[in-house]
C-alpha cells in the first residue's frame, strides 16, 4: 500500500498502522533467534533450541519463546501507545508518525555506532544485562553470551 493510500484511509477515519511498525516483532524474533545461535556452542544449541528426533521440544526453547513473545508484546505496546498518543495530541497521521519513529531509531543507531559509548565498560555491561534475554543468560551465563556474541560480531565485521 502506498503512503498516499494510507493517508487517504486515515483521512476517511480508518485506523492504519504501517507495516514498518507492525513488522518489528518479526525482526525482534529473528534477531533473538540469531542471538541464541551465536551464544550457544553447537552441542548446546542442538540440545536447547532444536526439536529432537522424538519430536520433543526442549524446555529451554519453550521458555525462550515465551520470553521473546513478551519482549515483542512490550515493544509493540510501547510503540502503539506512542503513535496513538502523538496522533491524539497533534493530529498527525499514524503512518507519518510510524515513519518518524523508524527514522529516529535509525538515526539513534547511527549516532551510537559513531560514539565512544561502547568503550564505557560499566555502561555497556549494565545495558547488556538489561537487554539480553534472561532465559539465555541464566542458561549459559552473561560472560559466555557476551564473549561468544562479541567474537561473532568481530568476525562478521572483519568479513564486511
Amino acid at each position: 500500500m502506498t503512503q498516499d493510500a494510507r493517508l487517504r484511509l486515515e483521512q476517511a477515519g480508518a485506523v492504519v498502522f504501517k507495516d514498518a511498525s507492525a513488522n518489528k516483532g518479526g525482526v525482534t524474533s529473528s534477531s533473538l533467534e540469531v542471538l541464541a545461535s551465536l551464544a550457544f556452542d553447537d552441542p548446546g544449541f542442538i540440545q536447547h533450541m532444536c526439536i529432537n528426533h522424538e519430536g520433543q521440544v526442549p524446555d529451554f526453547y519453550q521458555s525462550y519463546v515465551k520470553e521473546v513473545q513478551e519482549v515483542i508484546k512490550r515493544n509493540a505496546r510501547l510503540e502503539f501507545e506512542a503513535i496513538w498518543r502523538e496522533n491524539e495530541e497533534t493530529g498527525k497521521p499514524r503512518s507519518v508518525l510510524s515513519d518518524k519513529i523508524s527514522i529516529a531509531i535509525v538515526t539513534l543507531d547511527n549516532q551510537l555506532q559513531h560514539s565512544d559509548l561502547w568503550n564505557d565498560l560499566q555502561l555497556r555491561e549494565s545495558i547488556l544485562k538489561d537487554a539480553l534475554p534472561k532465559t539465555l543468560v541464566e542458561k549459559i551465563g552473561f560472560e559466555t553470551v557476551v564473549e561468544r556474541v562479541s567474537c561473532s560480531h568481530r568476525i562478521g565485521m572483519a568479513q564486511s
